[in-house]
């Protein structure tokens, strides 16, 4: 009789384990979800209104221009990779912008995009017009550089 109580003791002992441990599982399943839910609509919203501000309003767009144009100038110094967005290696001011894609267009300028929404267009002189590059919403925000959001 002693060995039966003892095995029913142990699994009495093995079901609450595993009980707690189920209970843990989902308590950090449901943290992860919490946490995701979060950082969606939260988070990142804020750090790309962050971002967008900073591109506005405080960028050095002097820098963007000059290393743009040194893109320009040197294309085979900055390959795209295969699938990639962006060449590997950046001039260092734009790479500190971290734009999602970089387009070097030959001959024309240089297209920074952002978060999917806006971007920047340097142009390889100042009397180039990019408009029928980045549509006619896109405004002047500095000699050589135009701002220019998406389906505007």
């Amino acid at each position: 009789m002693d060995q039966r109580n003892s095995g029913s003791r142990q699994m009495r002992v093995l079901i609450v384990i595993g009980v707690v441990a189920a209970g843990l599982l989902v308590t950090c399943f449901g943290l992860f979800i919490v946490t995701a839910i979060y950082q969606v609509m939260f988070v990142a919203p804020a750090e790309a209104a962050a971002r967008h501000d900073y591109i506005l309003q405080s960028a050095d767009y002097e820098r963007i221009v000059e290393e743009s144009r040194l893109m320009l100038r040197n294309p085979d110094r900055y390959p795209r990779q295969p699938g990639g967005s962006a060449p590997e290696k950046l001039p260092g001011y734009i790479e500190s912008i971290d734009p999602s894609w970089v387009i070097i267009r030959p001959g024309e300028g240089v297209m920074l995009m952002f978060d999917g929404k806006y971007g920047l267009y340097a142009t390889i002189d100042d009397d180039f017009d990019p408009t029928d590059i980045v549509g006619m919403g896109a405004i002047q925000v500095h000699s050589g550089l135009w701002y220019y959001e998406y389906g505007r």
